[in-house]
C-alpha cells in the first residue's frame, strides 16, 4: 500500500467517524428534545389527574351528601311540599 492509499484510507475513515459523530450527536439531541416534549406531557396530565381526582372527591361528597336523611327531608320540604303528618306548614306571602 502506497503512502497516497494510505493517506485516502485515513481521510476516509476521519470522515467517516465525523459523520458517525455528528450523526449520533443529532440523535442525541432529537431523543433530549422528545424526553423534554415527554416530561412537558407528564407534568399536564399529572396536573389534570389531580384536578379530575379532586372533582371526583366533590362529586362523591355531593352524592353522600344527596343521599342523607336530612337532604332528602329538606328537598321533600322545599320542592315536594311534604313533611311528617304530625307537622304543620305555614306559607308566607311576601307583600
Amino acid at each position: 500500500m502506497t503512502e497516497k492509499q494510505l493517506h485516502l484510507r485515513v481521510k476516509a475513515i476521519t470522515v467517516f467517524a465525523v459523520v458517525l459523530v455528528l450523526s449520533l450527536v443529532l440523535y442525541i439531541l432529537v431523543q433530549l428534545i422528545t424526553l423534554s416534549n415527554l416530561n412537558a406531557s407528564k407534568n399536564r396530565l399529572s396536573k389534570e389527574f389531580d384536578t379530575l381526582n379532586e372533582q371526583a372527591q366533590t362529586l362523591e361528597e355531593e352524592i353522600e351528601y344527596r343521599n342523607s336523611r336530612t337532604y332528602i327531608e329538606q328537598y321533600a320540604r322545599e320542592n315536594l311540599g311534604l313533611g311528617y303528618s304530625n307537622e304543620n306548614r305555614y306559607i308566607v306571602e311576601e307583600e
